[in-house]
């Protein structure tokens, strides 16, 4: 079985080296790129996660029996936002349906 594993990753590391962008590709894709959207989008992402951080903060002063995260049956969940003062969760029940 180690086998198999071992030879998956070599199949995907030799793939990925074969895909992958010469210089003069990637300087090409980047030029396409405007630089002044890309810093507006990344401080908007930064402001975004810092005010839904402050506001899973804020709840959870409020709400001093609930946890950021949590397992429950085996089940990790994490808060991920408050909407209307009620906590949203994201969970891992998923993650092993790809392997």
């Amino acid at each position: 079985m180690k086998n198999i594993y071992v030879l998956v990753v070599i199949f995907f590391c030799f793939s990925a080296l074969g895909t992958s962008q010469t210089e003069a590709e990637k300087q090409d894709i980047i030029s396409t790129y405007n630089p002044l959207a890309v810093k507006k989008l990344q401080k908007s992402i930064i402001e975004n996660t810092e005010k839904r951080n402050e506001r899973i903060n804020v709840f959870l002063s409020q709400n001093s029996k609930l946890k950021r995260v949590q397992t429950i049956n085996n089940k990790t969940s994490q808060i991920y936002d408050i909407i209307a003062n009620k906590p949203i969760y994201i969970n891992s029940i998923n993650v092993q349906s790809e392997l």
